[in-house]
């Protein structure tokens, strides 16, 4: 393999969400214009999740938050975001400076919006 394609694969991304979710579905759809480098999505209803979910140790049966596996760890929640928006072009970028608030604000926020995130963005045909 030639030291581009190591570098690319160094810095891919696999965003594991729900994808029966809107606002998670229009949150890739933002990723993905916005990466500078390769993102790819599962969601978390599908087996490969549940693979992941075991290879990393944690309870399949938990997936309800979004997971980033970048460099080979396991990322949820707040710091699956924050890790996310690393591997965005700027400005979007700046949202990793969110890493630097405490983690249960964080990841307070994080699930605030995760409960009501069905209302906040509803589906539309």
């Amino acid at each position: 393999m030639n030291s581009a394609r190591v570098i690319m694969a160094e810095r891919a991304m696999l965003l594991v969400l729900d994808a029966e979710c809107p606002l998670c579905r229009r949150a890739a759809h933002f990723v993905l214009r916005h990466a500078r480098a390769p993102v790819y999505l599962a969601s978390l209803h599908d087996a490969p999740a549940r693979r992941l979910g075991e290879h990393f140790g944690v309870d399949p049966g938990q997936l309800d938050s979004v997971w980033l596996v970048r460099e080979g760890e396991l990322h949820r929640d707040s710091a699956a975001l924050w890790r996310l928006a690393q591997g965005l072009r700027w400005p979007w970028r700046g949202l990793a400076g969110l890493r630097w608030l405490p983690r249960a604000w964080r990841d307070g926020a994080y699930h605030a919006v995760g409960r009501r995130r069905h209302r906040l963005a509803p589906a539309t045909d």
